[in-house]
Parts: C-alpha cells; sequence; structure tokens
C-alpha cells in the first residue's frame, strides 16, 4: 500500500501508492464519486506536476475559467510569479498541502489589493489580471476573511501562465 520514494531534499520517504488515471494521480481503489460531469474529465485529462500529493487537486475543483488578479513581483509577471507555495517554501509546514501546491488568485482586483495591504510580505506587490481558460487548470474556492473571492489555482503542468497576465496596479512603495 506504501511505496517509498525520494523527496526533493533527496531523502527516502513513504507514501500513499498511487494509481495513475491519464495525466492526474489518485489513491489506490474505486473512485468514491462516479465519473459524472465534463468539468471532472477536463480535470483527469490533465497533467499535474509531480510535487501534488495523491488526489490533488481535489475532485471538486472545477475548470479555471474567467478574469482572476494574482499578486505578483515583477511587470511584465515572469514564470516565477506563479510558482506554488509548496515551491517557494518546500521546508515548512502546511495546514493543507493541497491547497500549498496551488497558486492563489481573486475573483476582484479589490480582494487582491486588500490581501497586498494586510499581509506584509505581499507589500510593494503589483496585481496583475489574467483570463484563464479551462485547460489552465482548476481552481476552487478557498476564501479568507481579508479575501472573500480567494481561490486556489492548481496550474497544469505545461502551461505558461505569465504570458495571460499582465500587470494592471503598480506596487505600493
Amino acid at each position: 500500500m506504501f511505496e517509498v520514494v525520494a523527496n526533493q531534499v533527496g531523502r527516502r520517504v513513504f507514501t500513499p501508492r498511487c494509481r495513475p488515471i491519464l495525466g492526474g494521480r489518485a489513491p489506490e481503489g474505486p473512485d468514491p464519486l462516479p465519473a459524472r460531469s465534463q468539468a471532472r474529465r477536463i480535470r483527469d485529462l490533465m497533467k499535474w506536476p509531480t510535487f501534488f500529493p495523491c488526489d490533488c487537486p481535489p475532485r471538486a475543483a472545477t475548470p479555471a475559467t474567467g478574469v482572476v488578479f494574482r499578486l505578483v513581483r515583477s511587470d511584465p509577471p515572469t514564470q516565477l510569479d506563479f510558482r506554488a507555495w509548496r515551491s517557494e517554501w518546500p521546508r515548512r509546514r502546511a495546514n493543507d498541502e493541497c491547497i500549498a501546491c496551488g497558486a492563489s488568485v481573486t475573483d476582484t482586483e479589490a480582494d487582491a489589493d486588500a490581501l497586498r495591504g494586510s499581509v506584509p510580505a505581499f507589500e510593494g506587490r503589483y496585481i496583475a489580471r489574467g483570463t484563464l481558460e479551462a485547460g489552465d487548470g482548476v481552481t476552487t474556492p478557498t476564501p479568507s476573511q481579508r479575501a472573500r473571492t480567494h481561490r486556489t489555482w492548481w496550474i497544469a503542468d505545461d502551461v505558461q501562465p505569465a504570458a495571460r497576465f499582465v500587470v494592471v496596479v503598480r506596487g505600493k512603495p
């Protein structure tokens, strides 16, 4: 039921064995939900980064579509601006490992600005706007007190998100 794999630091760790489902990964055993929607099939067809844990992105996630906003460090945005929290902080503990593997976006510019003003690490960042399409990955709402429209975006492995975003608000000094 478990297999030994090397983590990013090169140490051997035990992880639940996953069975491949097309491009993604899922735990062994029968599917807990019947295949019922096109959105789910899109999710299962995408290829995900190898550092994602089993059954991540979650099955409840929907295709990433529409306009979203993200805090970025550079103008124009670069690929580094879209790294997952887990990639930036590989040794830190996360409350939810799957959420840590996604990128934070908001549905409104106002919520992005509220995050920028309430988190000291985000001061001086730019607000970028992007339009997502179904093949860019999947999202799920993860609201907080600081940003009610916050979403976690799991970016598909072959997507170049920086090309879809443009800075709309300059960073505050």
